[in-house]
């Protein structure tokens, strides 16, 4: 006991203690006890050490099985990210990881900002690429990039010969909305804070769907996502314009949990975006 006690750095009352206690739960004597010559293992008490023995070692290949999971380019990741993001930079990032780890799997989802962030939440994501926008404290932010709204119209759209343009002045003409949760709020919210109410034309949930609106006419529209074709999906063209007022920048930022032990795997691919992005700015 003596010698447990120095090897286990406890007292040797706490040993007794312990043992007095494991025989009590499991009901059966474990151990004889002789007086001024320690204790020796009963029949059941052997018989549980042999089991003991075994459980301990499963457990070891468990924890080395597990190390190796973490370490190892190979499985599985979820992806979520927001639509108008996801065609834009989602497939040069996954097709570049995945030429690098062949063995890996990476399943993609699009959805709005607050349909992400609940998965994520809720585990059927490993990580969302998302705008920043109200994205609970309790998760962690990479930032990726930063940009500012912009505005998209019809070339002979009466304000396109202006180079930069103000809210003011477009709020005296019809707008297309983006009709997404979080995206509908904030671009209103671009005019509202102002004093200026635009009148809605029309609105779709579709990012694509409100770019060929803007190059058949039905108005204006104010967007972050910009992609690289100055032309809507039914090929008619689109014009960019910068808006005059100081507004802030919009973050696009990878989210995943803040309180898990990532696997290898997993940082490898936050790691990727980080440097894909950072990639994308210098070359802008």
């Amino acid at each position: 006991m003596a010698v447990a006690a120095r090897e286990l750095h406890i007292s040797q009352p706490s040993i007794s203690t312990a043992i007095t206690k494991l025989e009590a739960a499991l009901d059966v004597q474990l151990f004889v006890r002789h007086h001024a010559r320690g204790v020796s293992l009963t029949s059941a008490g052997a018989r549980l050490l042999g089991e003991v023995n075994g459980l301990l070692l499963h457990a070891e290949d468990v924890r080395r099985n597990a190390q190796g999971l973490a370490q190892q380019m190979r499985g599985r990741l979820h992806i979520g990210c927001f639509g108008p993001l996801a065609a834009l930079y989602l497939p040069a990032i996954v097709t570049d990881f995945q030429q690098q780890y062949p063995e890996v799997e990476l399943l993609l989802y699009e959805a709005d900002n607050d349909a992400l962030l609940t998965g994520l939440q809720a585990n059927r994501y490993d990580v969302v690429i998302v705008y920043q926008l109200d994205v609970p404290p309790t998760l962690q932010l990479e930032h990726l990039a930063s940009f500012k709204p912009h505005v998209i119209m019809a070339p002979n759209h009466p304000l396109a010969t202006e180079k930069k343009i103000t809210l003011k002045k477009l709020a005296d003409w019809p707008m297309v909305l983006l009709d997404l949760p979080r995206s509908r709020e904030y671009f209103s919210t671009l005019f509202e804070s102002r004093g200026l109410h635009p009148v809605v034309s029309m609105r779709s949930p579709s990012f694509e769907t409100v770019r060929s609106l803007v190059a058949n006419g039905a108005g204006f529209s104010v967007l972050v996502t910009r992609p690289s074709a100055k032309q809507s999906y039914d090929g008619k063209a689109l014009i960019e314009r910068e808006i005059e007022n100081q507004i802030p920048l919009t973050d696009v930022t990878l989210v995943h949990h803040k309180n898990e032990r990532p696997t290898r795997l997993h940082e490898e691919f936050v790691d990727y975006c980080k440097k894909h992005f950072k990639l994308l700015n210098v070359n802008r």
